[in-house]
């Protein structure tokens, strides 16, 4: 009972707000009509051979320029080639100098990357992976690594800007030749960009705090790193037929050996959908134990990937 003397008025009210607008409307026959609605204007039909855009979403599918005629601003996702991915066989080579190793050439199963975008005209982001496994002469073979970094590009020109970006990154590789992993985090990316339509150009410095880390090339000890910060950078040029990307880093280290790890890295991509080759590069270099001297060891890696990639 006490439930229903609560919702009755309520109910009692709902229903005649229902109701009674219907019958004054019904008996109410010589109220002249409302005016008709303003037609909605008519989108300008498209230019003879030019298509439609779809203006239901600010994204594209594999990178692009997007316009929000709604918000009158450029949203950007992804800005570099159609699809920067590339996945496929690849073919690799290790090689030391300056300690003794089981060299040669390998083939394993590669899939790797690199995407920058921005959206808003000030979010940017640029992220990059590589994924591979196999085997060969130096045994066991494979890769993990990969990036992540998000900041902001002030738009001081329309198409391009200085950006600041937080980032981690780290990375697991080796077989017999050779070992190296890092652990990043945080890291910090200051640079500048330029970007239109697909094409990219970026130079940034970088520097981060170097969590852990391991080197080690042949039969030297496996040098330790961390403790202390990294410093290098990265250049990449990104064209609708063409992907480079080129990175360097020193590397801080706290064992016995007092000399930091240097490291470098490139990676160059023709694409013409759906076919992709690509091909990498990697040196490590610093001083390690070797028996009793402590001379420079290089260990170098390099590969050449023929696959496919995605749609444009």
């Amino acid at each position: 009972m006490m439930l229903a003397r609560t919702f009755m008025p309520a109910l009692a009210f709902v229903a005649a707000a229902t109701l009674f607008p219907r019958t004054a409307h019904a008996q109410d026959t010589s109220a002249p009509p409302p005016p008709p609605a303003p037609a909605a204007s008519a989108a300008p039909a498209a230019a003879p051979g030019e298509q439609a855009q779809d203006d239901s979403s600010t994204l594209r599918v594999c990178n692009g320029l997007h316009r929000d005629k709604s918000r009158d601003r450029e949203t950007t996702t992804g800005l570099s080639i159609g699809c920067p991915e590339a996945v496929g066989l690849r073919g690799s080579e290790a090689h030391v100098i300056g300690a003794t190793a089981s060299e040669g050439a390998g083939l394993m199963f590669y899939a790797g990357g690199e995407e920058f975008g921005h959206r808003d005209r000030y979010w940017s982001s640029r992220d990059t992976y590589d994924l591979a496994l196999g085997g060969g002469a130096a045994g066991l073979e494979g890769m993990l690594s990969g990036s992540l970094a998000y900041g902001f590009r002030a738009p001081v020109l329309p198409d391009e800007g200085p950006v600041i970006r937080a980032a981690a990154s780290g990375y697991i590789m080796g077989d017999d030749a050779f070992y190296a992993s890092l652990l990043e985090l945080p890291q910090v990316q200051l640079g500048w960009q330029w970007s239109r339509g697909h094409a990219v150009i970026e130079l940034a410095a970088t520097t981060g705090v170097v969590l852990t880390g391991r080197f080690r090339a042949g039969d030297a000890e496996t040098r330790q790193m961390g403790h202390g910060f990294a410093f290098g950078g990265h250049a990449s040029l990104q064209v609708p037929w063409v992907r480079l990307s080129v990175e360097a880093e020193q590397l801080p280290s706290y064992d016995s050996l007092s000399a930091p790890v240097d490291v470098a890295r490139g990676t160059l991509c023709a694409v013409a959908y759906p076919m992709a080759i690509c091909a990498d590069a990697r040196a490590e270099q610093t001083r390690a134990i070797v028996g009793t001297s402590e001379p420079i060891v290089t260990a170098a890696y390099a590969g050449i990937t023929l696959g496919f990639t995605g749609s444009n």
